[in-house]
C-alpha cells in the first residue's frame, strides 16, 4: 500500500502573471483508487479499447519487433510479463507473433481485469499465470523473463524509476523491454484530466530506462492511424 513518499505532486503549470502566481499540480491516485478505479472499469474496458483500435495498435508493435524476438527465441517457449495486463490485450497481440507461444505471467491491481485476463487468455488456448500485485514491487525472482511488456502503466505513478528498476530487475540478460505510455497531445492531455496520469516525451522516456540500467533504447513507430496509436509513445530497450 502508498506510503506518505509515494504520494508525489507534480507541477503542470506554474506561471507568473505580474504580481500573481498560477500554480496547477497533479496528485497521482493512490494505489487503492488505482484499482477500485480499474475494478469499476474492467466490465466495458473492451469496449473502450475497440473504440480506440487499440488491437490493431498493439498488433503493430508486436509485429514491428517480432523478426528478432523469433530469432532469440529459437522454437522455444519464451516467458513474458505483462506489467498491468488489464485484460489481457498487449499479451494476445505478442503471443498471435509466434508459433510456439509465450507463457505469459500478468500481474495487475484489478482483481477484476485479472479475471477478465483470464478469460481473454484462456480463450485463446495460452499458458499464463496471474497474480494481483504492485508493478513497484514485482513478486519475481531477478532475471526470470525473456520479455518484458507494459502499456500506459508508469505514467499512473510517481516515482516512475522504482517501476522500471523492477522491470530492469527481472527481464533476463539479453532480454526486451518493450513499453508503450501517454506521450504529449491532444488526447494525451484528456486521459491527464481524466486518470490524474502524466505524459512522457521521447528524450524522458529514455533517460528514464538508460538510468534504470536499459541499454539501446529506440522508439517504435507503428503506421497504422487510431487514438491509441496517436496518444500512445513505444519504447523498447535490452539488458545486458
Amino acid at each position: 500500500m502508498p506510503t506518505n513518499s509515494d504520494k508525489e505532486i507534480l507541477p503542470v503549470l506554474d506561471r507568473r502573471f505580474g504580481t500573481w502566481r498560477v500554480s496547477i499540480a497533479r496528485e497521482p491516485m493512490t494505489v487503492r483508487q488505482l484499482a477500485r478505479t480499474y475494478d469499476e472499469q474492467a466490465a466495458c474496458w473492451g469496449a473502450k479499447i475497440r473504440r480506440l483500435r487499440t488491437g490493431t495498435f498493439y498488433d503493430e508493435i508486436w509485429a514491428s519487433v517480432s523478426e528478432s524476438l523469433d530469432a532469440a527465441s529459437e522454437g522455444r517457449q519464451l516467458n513474458v510479463l505483462d506489467c498491468g495486463i488489464g485484460q489481457g490485450a498487449f499479451s494476445l497481440a505478442l503471443a498471435e507473433q509466434f508459433e510456439v507461444k509465450p507463457h505469459i505471467s500478468g500481474i495487475d491491481l484489478s482483481e477484476n481485469m485479472l479475471n477478465e485476463a483470464a478469460e481473454t487468455l484462456g480463450r485463446e488456448g495460452l499458458s499464463f499465470t496471474l497474480k494481483r500485485a504492485d508493478v513497484r514491487r514485482l513478486p519475481f525472482e531477478d532475471s526470470q523473463f525473456d520479455i518484458v511488456a507494459s502499456a500506459h502503466v508508469i505514467e499512473h505513478l510517481p516515482r516512475p524509476e522504482i517501476v522500471v528498476r523492477e522491470m530492469w530487475r527481472v527481464l533476463k540478460p539479453g532480454g526486451r523491454l518493450v513499453l508503450s505510455v501517454t506521450q504529449p497531445s491532444i488526447f494525451g492531455a484528456l486521459l491527464q484530466l481524466n486518470w490524474r496520469a502524466r505524459t512522457y516525451a521521447y528524450g524522458e522516456l529514455e533517460q528514464l530506462l538508460i538510468t534504470a540500467g536499459f541499454v539501446r533504447p529506440s522508439k517504435i513507430t507503428v503506421g497504422t492511424w487510431s487514438l491509441a496509436a496517436r496518444m500512445s509513445l513505444v519504447c523498447q530497450a535490452g539488458k545486458l
